[in-house]
C-alpha cells in the first residue's frame, strides 16, 4: 500500500457503443489561488502520471466557480494540445464533451485503478481550517511575505493575519522571521515551510511528488 501512487482523479468508466473508454475526472476551481498557466501544468503532470500505469486512459477536467474567464484562459494553454484530454464548466457540462485527441475506445472493461484516489474536499473543511487555507495558499506561491502583504492577499485585516499565521507556525506549515530576512531586514518576514507546501498543493489537487 506503502509504494502505491497517490493521483487526486476519480475513475468514472464509461461505456460507448459497445467498447470501453478509462475515463478519470480531475476537479478544480477556479476560486482556490491557482493561477491558470500553474493548473495547466498541474494537469498534464496529473495525466502523465495517470499514464503510466494506464496507458488508454482520458481525463475529464471539470471547472467549478462563476464566470468563464478561468475556463477561457485555461483552454488557451492546451491550444497544440494532442491528448485525450476534456475542459468542461461544471454548470455547462455536457455529454458531448470535446476532447484535444479523440480518446481510445477498449473492447473489454478498463481494469481497475492501480493507484490510490485522493481529491482534496473544501466542503469538508471548518470555517477554521479555510482561514489557514486562504493564507497558505498565496504564502505558497509568494513563498516569503510581510504580514501587510499576505493580509492583502488573503482577504483578513493584520490582526486577524498575524493570528491566523501564528497557528500555522504551530502547525509546522510556516515559519517566523521576528526582524526580517535580507531584503526585508527590519520587517517581520513569514515564510512557507516544505509541510506548508505538500498541504497546499494537496488543497490544489497536485500530486505528491510535483515540483
Amino acid at each position: 500500500m506503502g509504494d502505491r501512487r497517490i493521483i487526486p482523479v476519480k475513475s468514472i468508466p464509461q461505456e460507448v457503443d459497445g467498447r470501453y473508454q478509462d475515463l478519470y475526472e480531475y476537479q478544480c476551481s477556479s476560486l482556490d489561488g491557482l493561477p491558470p498557466h500553474a493548473r495547466a501544468e498541474a494537469i498534464l503532470e496529473t495525466f502523465e502520471l495517470l499514464r503510466k500505469g494506464h496507458p488508454w486512459a482520458s481525463l475529464l477536467v471539470t471547472i467549478d466557480g462563476p464566470g468563464g474567464w478561468y475556463f477561457q484562459d485555461l483552454k488557451r494553454y492546451f491550444s497544440d494540445c494532442k491528448l485525450p484530454i476534456c475542459l468542461v464548466q461544471v454548470e455547462r457540462r455536457s455529454p458531448r464533451n470535446m476532447y484535444f485527441a479523440r480518446p481510445v475506445l477498449l473492447p473489454t472493461k478498463p481494469s481497475r485503478p492501480d493507484f490510490i484516489s485522493r481529491i482534496f474536499d473544501e466542503e469538508k473543511l471548518t470555517k477554521g481550517e479555510l482561514s489557514k487555507l486562504r493564507i497558505l495558499r498565496p504564502l505558497t506561491r509568494m513563498g516569503t511575505a510581510t504580514t501587510s502583504q499576505i493580509a492583502s492577499m488573503g482577504g483578513f485585516g493584520e490582526t486577524q493575519t498575524r493570528k491566523i499565521l501564528k497557528q500555522l507556525v504551530r502547525d509546522g506549515f510556516v515559519q517566523f522571521f521576528e526582524h526580517g530576512i535580507e531584503g526585508e531586514v527590519n520587517h517581520a518576514v513569514w515564510q512557507i515551510t516544505r509541510d506548508g507546501v505538500l498541504h497546499t498543493q494537496w488543497s490544489w489537487n497536485i500530486p505528491p511528488g510535483t515540483k
